[in-house]
């Protein structure tokens, strides 16, 4: 019995022996998890047993040194993209799904005045006064959260796909107004999700200045033109009535209409008197033609107009010209050549102009072909003479008011250069357009494009 006794006892205290070991080594795992959980070392416990509690120890250790390893890779990947934030030359900022700020680079101190160690780790509501002067949500925000934006609170707001565009005007930023422009996008992960927003903001200010003060020139010019034409138009139209007077007196001195003066130089002065009127007159007609062109003032009346009929026609009205210098006029028009949709004096006029500069320019036995194309459209009428030429560097010049290139035929036919400037102005009205080709000593191909009329 009493031996029963002491092998009983001696289990129980073989027993609680194992079981007290057994509790403390898991109490010192525990406590090793704890601290492995705040981030503190890891106390040391018996792991190299071969037992249960020995071999759990070793995988505690395994996961632990492995999560160690992947937070060590995972900060230097953080520092790395910190550091490539920060040597971006644009202010750049970066935000959480929580909207809070990770990173905020130099360029964006520098901008707003405010040090990252001030915004790093703030959410949007506290971040939004260095830029707006009250406390609000900013563009990086949009673009996680729509119900973010703020009805007024940029001059430009567009987005496109994951990202958004946006310029606001600042009234002070670091002690002077700024115009600034951002665009904010989502950041994804590897697997597509979002996980946060990144936004660059540029300074625009001097670009708006200089948007600004080109756009002030812009209607300075525009409105000092205006009022060049005006004044042109009112003065040339002035102008006409006594010259119109000269012309008659000097019709009447030289046809001798009232009787014979006696000396025929008297006759002959009034001749030269009545070509330099007339002269005078096509000039101040072109200067007047021309302002109200460049001042708005011409109203077209578009109606269908036969092309065959209006070239002919206007052919026919500068015969004699023609004739006179020696020059064969030819046409190669189609048959079935749609008609025109255009105003028929200004069309006649443009014609005119460019048949009257083929003819002034051309040789003595050249020849001017006129020649209508349809070209999708448009109908184009080509004027094509055998002159001299224009160099290449001078054809954009001679469409230009009061200039003429430097050559013999320009110097002895004389002429404002009022002729292709007028001839451009009336055909943009049209909605055309007009294009020169020309080759020294071969000749020159004048095109005026016109809209087909509606069938």
């Amino acid at each position: 019995m009493i031996i029963a006794l002491i092998c009983a006892a001696n289990a129980v205290i073989i027993i609680i022996y194992i079981n007290t070991n057994v509790i403390r080594r898991l109490r010192d795992l525990v406590t090793c998890m704890i601290n492995a959980v705040n981030g503190n070392n890891i106390l040391s416990f018996s792991k190299d047993l071969d037992d249960e509690i020995g071999e759990l120890g070793r995988a505690f250790k395994y996961f632990v040194e492995t999560i160690e390893v992947r937070e060590a890779a995972l900060r230097n990947s953080e520092r790395h993209l910190a550091n490539i934030i920060n040597l971006l030359p644009d202010a750049t900022i970066v935000i959480d799904l929580n909207g809070t700020v990770l990173f905020w680079n130099r360029a964006m101190e520098a901008l707003s005045g405010v040090s990252a160690a001030e915004m790093v780790g703030k959410c949007d509501h506290e971040y939004g006064l260095p830029f707006y002067g009250e406390r609000r949500p900013i563009l990086v925000d949009m673009a996680l959260r729509a119900d973010a934006f703020i009805p007024g609170a940029y001059s430009f707001f567009e987005p496109h796909g994951d990202t958004i565009w946006a310029e606001t005007s600042i009234p002070n930023l670091r002690g002077r107004p700024v115009w600034l422009r951002g665009s904010a996008s989502v950041v994804r992960d590897a697997s597509g999700m979002v996980v946060g927003a990144i936004e660059t903001i540029f300074d625009i200010t001097e670009r708006r200045l200089m948007i600004e003060d080109l756009q002030k020139a812009k209607d300075i010019a525009e409105r000092a033109s205006q009022a060049k034409s005006i004044f042109l138009a009112t003065m040339s139209h002035e102008l006409r009535t006594p010259l119109n007077s000269i012309i008659g007196f000097a019709d009447f001195v030289s046809t001798e209409i009232f009787g014979a003066i006696g000396d025929r130089q008297y006759v002959e002065h009034a001749e030269y008197a009545r070509q330099s009127a007339y002269h005078l007159l096509e000039i101040i007609n072109g200067i007047l033609d021309l302002s109200k062109i460049e001042a708005g003032m011409v109203q077209l009346e578009l109606v269908r107009v036969p092309v065959a009929s209006m070239v002919t026609r206007s052919i026919r009205m500068v015969k004699d010209l023609a004739l006179g210098a020696n020059i064969v006029i030819k046409m190669a028009i189609p048959a079935n050549i749609p008609d025109l949709l255009a105003d028929e004096r200004a069309m006649r006029r443009i014609l005119i102009n460019l048949l009257g500069n083929a003819i002034k320019f051309n040789v003595n036995g050249g020849s001017i072909l006129v020649t209508v194309l349809e070209a999708g459209k448009y109908i184009d009428i080509v004027v094509a003479d055998t002159g001299t030429g224009i160099p290449a560097n001078d054809i954009a010049r001679v469409i230009k008011p009061f200039e003429q290139i430097d050559n013999h035929y320009a110097r002895t036919q004389g002429g404002t250069g009022l002729g292709l400037s007028i001839v451009e102005g009336l055909v943009n009205l049209h909605g055309g357009s007009l294009t020169i080709a020309s080759a020294v000593g071969k000749g020159t191909a004048v095109t005026v494009r016109f809209p087909i009329a509606d069938t």
